[in-house]
């Protein structure tokens, strides 16, 4: 009798410098070790940010038919799983959730979506009515947040599985982040992005220097708005105090010396960093989007503001660190929460939700 094989497909745009991409990466390389095996595709071909292990298939539709057509990269992923033969396809993010959706249509493949931002507001009104279509047809969908979990409650009831994002920051590197002299640093790291609020953290940070000449901004990330946003630093005069680092690959050796992390975002899912700054024992001002509250307790381990508020951001900055017992009771209590973020618990979440969505494969 034929041993029955698990083989585990994920699928996402890119292997950028991302939170689902480094989710995606991780998942891949964790459960290559677990399934008889484990592939993963990229719709576009762009350099990969994360690696796979070797034994993990790396497939890119782009850099097969030379051609970014979602109708032709929906047939060839729908011919390569009559090849792979998944018994479960993993995909990432809504514009490729909706094409692995319809693509598969009818295979008997079983798809998991995993929705990494705030379904309310995540792209336009009708690539939303899409999505909420195409979603009557997935065999499961991953959340991150009790929030997301409550959008999608009636429309998707029994197929819910809420997976909070995992804490990767070691106890080796906690204790020497909380060890370490704080230098008067504010860090800012992720995609410079319009919509991740940087020009505002920027405006909020000129208030702070205004009392507090020896702190520097610190940004880590590109994106389409570094040329502009350095254009703006330049133009405020402020280009010595806020420096732009680029991507890094070692997040928690560059940050874990600062005062404190900012995410100054309009839109999020759940914000890796602010996990990483958790788990570094970093206090937190953040702006009050989807998957915030289930990380940063206001006044406890953080600050929660408005968005789009540049004077609640830089008071939220300057009581932190003009308060050295405050922000010292912030960097013990991220202790307390690190818990619901444990690596080991997570990917066991994952695991019951993979081999539940295994048993619809029809």
């Amino acid at each position: 009798m034929e041993v029955s094989k698990h083989r585990l497909l994920i699928f996402i745009g890119t292997l950028g410098a991302g939170g689902a991409e480094h989710t995606a990466v991780e998942l891949a390389n964790h459960f290559a070790d677990e399934y008889d095996e484990v592939g993963l595709v990229t719709c576009f071909d762009k350099p990969d940010f994360y690696q796979c292990k070797p034994d993990v298939r790396r497939s890119c539709i782009e850099r097969e038919i030379h051609s970014r057509s979602p109708l032709k990269m929906a047939w060839w992923l729908r011919r390569y799983c009559r090849v792979f033969k998944p018994t479960v396809v993993l995909s990432f993010m809504m514009p490729f959730n909706i094409l692995a959706t319809w693509a598969l249509r009818g295979t008997g493949v079983p798809v998991v979506v995993c929705e990494r931002s705030d379904p309310k507001i995540e792209g336009t009104s009708k690539r939303r009515k899409l999505r909420d279509c195409t979603y009557r047809f997935i065999d499961r969908i991953q959340v991150q947040t009790v929030t997301a979990r409550d959008y999608f409650g009636d429309k998707l009831k029994g197929k819910i599985h809420v997976i909070p994002n995992a804490n990767r920051i070691t106890p080796e590197q906690r204790h020497r982040a909380m060890t370490r002299q704080r230098e008067n640093r504010i860090v800012y790291v992720g995609r410079l992005e319009d919509f991740k609020g940087v020009d505002v953290l920027i405006d909020a940070f000129c208030k702070v220097r205004d009392n507090h000449k020896d702190y520097r901004l610190d940004i880590y990330g590109d994106g389409r708005d570094r040329e502009r946003l350095q254009q703006k630093v330049k133009s405020l005069e402020m280009a010595e105090a806020v420096i732009f680092h680029g991507r890094v690959q070692d997040v928690p050796s560059n940050i874990g010396s600062a005062r404190l992390l900012v995410l100054p975002s309009y839109i999020e899912g759940m914000p890796n960093v602010l996990i990483e700054a958790v788990g570094l024992g970093l206090p937190v001002v953040a702006t009050d989007v989807c998957g915030v509250r289930d990380i940063v307790e206001d006044g406890k381990n953080g600050i929660v503001v408005p968005i789009h508020d540049e004077k609640a951001l830089a008071q939220a900055m300057l009581k932190i660190i003009e308060d050295e017992r405050l922000a010292e009771e912030m960097a013990e209590y991220t202790g307390k929460i690190l818990p619901r973020f444990d690596l080991a618990n997570i990917m066991v979440l994952w695991q019951k939700l993979l081999e539940e969505a295994e048993r619809c494969q029809r």
